[in-house]
């Protein structure tokens, strides 16, 4: 989490992180972020101003979160090959799931509050941001899990002496 709240806070520096934590909701478990606009900005011709008193809250769930990190280390260790070399691939494969891991938290905080932002004053230009947010909903994650169980399956048995 403190990497996160770094990240959040270097990302954007219109808005300001009050909170950041895991919370347990009935039967989900998710990270849900509380920002303030730590300086006023213009956004879908509205001016949008500091104020202290106001707070915009988004949340994620933490399993959609967490899939390329169950998906990928799973699916590496699926593909043919000696224990030892699949071990390595389901290691490899966790590895990079998290460094994804990492990037995409921050990143889709950050979006599902311009997310929330937009959709409150009806702005609907185009964004990568939410185009990436929309992705991520929609399987993207899965996606990339399999991706990256894929992806090492280059490491091929070592040739033996």
């Amino acid at each position: 989490m403190p990497l996160t709240h770094a990240a959040l806070d270097g990302l954007d520096d219109r808005f300001s992180v009050r909170f950041l934590g895991v919370e347990h909701n009935w039967q989900d478990t998710v990270i849900r972020l509380r920002l303030g606009f730590s300086r006023g900005f213009v956004l879908g011709g509205q001016v949008l101003s500091a104020d202290p008193r106001g707070a915009l809250w988004v949340s994620t769930p933490v399993g959609s979160l967490l899939q390329p990190l169950v998906i990928a280390p799973a699916m590496a260790a699926a593909l043919p090959g000696r224990l030892l070399v699949r071990l390595m691939r389901s290691g490899l494969a966790a590895l990079l799931a998290l460094a994804f891991l990492l990037i995409d938290l921050p990143v889709t905080l950050h979006a599902a509050a311009w997310d929330t932002l937009a959709f409150s004053l009806k702005v609907t230009d185009f964004s990568p941001l939410l185009s990436w947010y929309q992705f991520s909903l929609s399987g993207g994650r899965l996606g990339i899990g399999v991706l990256i169980g894929m992806a090492t399956w280059k490491l091929k048995d070592a040739p033996t002496a």
